[in-house]
C-alpha cells in the first residue's frame, strides 16, 4: 500500500479544490 502516494494524491486535490473555490 502506497499511503504517501494516496496522501499526495488527497492533497493534489485538496489545493484543485481551493482554487476552484476561491475563483
Amino acid at each position: 500500500l502506497n499511503f504517501m502516494k494516496i496522501v499526495g494524491a488527497v492533497s493534489e486535490i485538496q489545493i484543485i479544490y481551493i482554487y476552484v473555490y476561491i475563483e
